[in-house]
């Protein structure tokens, strides 16, 4: 189940839905954060920072934050 403020941060065009789109465009973000994709499929409660791939931009800044934290 997601909270509200992720929904809207999902729905692209701000219409109050989510269609295929925007979520396979939220899953393709996500995915191309990660070093292993796979990583996501582990029952485990956190995501090691070694997981984030900060050879983009977005991934970086992430980690950079996610080390703030």
């Amino acid at each position: 189940m997601f909270d509200p403020r992720t929904l809207d941060l999902i729905d692209a065009d701000k219409d109050g839905r989510i269609r295929v789109p925007e979520l396979l465009a939220a899953v393709n973000w996500t995915v191309s954060l990660l070093r292993n994709p796979d990583d996501l499929m582990h029952s485990t409660p956190a995501l090691p920072l070694a997981a984030i791939n900060d050879a983009t931009p977005d991934g970086a800044k992430i980690l950079a934050a996610a080390r703030r934290c």
